[in-house]
């Protein structure tokens, strides 16, 4: 490309751009006038992945709570003779919580019909967490907390497999681990 090429993209953008400028709206106060977006009811979109979040939280609930809690209480190595397992499974059942605590807001509040037939269950899994978190956070084994959120688990696999949402646990290898 020469330079009298050049000069005349130049000019030919810049006069483009001197247009645009001036065909646009101006304000009483010499400031170019922004449309207003049009107030038109816009559907709400679904939420990005929510089943994915949902289920992801889900796992990693049920995961703390299997492999830290349950377990170890039926091998019974959660008394006091074990306070290290004590100490993990009070924390693995405050994340377990906290777990649940999100797939229920991502249940509430997106607009999966599955998932907010899955809110009433829900709650009262997260609810049997809190109070198994509760009772292994303050230092005593409360065993059936520990049997009733089992339970409830079951409950909520149930409740979501009757709405199309069936799932169930499968060991699964992770290469270098015994």
């Amino acid at each position: 490309m020469n330079g009298m090429t050049r000069v005349l993209i130049v000019a030919g953008l810049v006069a483009a751009l001197s247009i645009g400028v001036a065909a646009s709206p101006v304000s009483s106060h010499g400031q170019t006038a922004i449309a207003a977006p049009p107030t038109a009811h816009v559907a709400m979109a679904p939420a990005f992945l929510d089943k994915t979040r949902f289920v992801f939280d889900l796992g990693t609930a049920y995961y703390a709570f299997h492999h830290f809690i349950w377990n170890r209480y039926r091998a019974g190595q959660l008394n006091m003779h074990h306070k290290f397992n004590l100490v993990k499974a009070g924390i693995a059942g405050l994340f377990a919580y906290s777990r649940l605590r999100s797939a229920y807001n991502i249940a509430v509040n997106g607009n999966s019909v599955l998932l907010h037939n899955l809110v009433a269950p829900l709650n009262a899994l997260t609810s049997k967490a809190q109070n198994m978190g509760n009772t292994l956070k303050s230092g005593h084994l409360d065993t059936s907390s520990i049997t009733d959120f089992n339970s409830s688990a079951n409950s909520f696999q149930q409740a979501a497999k009757n709405n199309g949402f069936a799932f169930h646990d499968r060991a699964v290898p992770v290469p270098g681990a015994s």
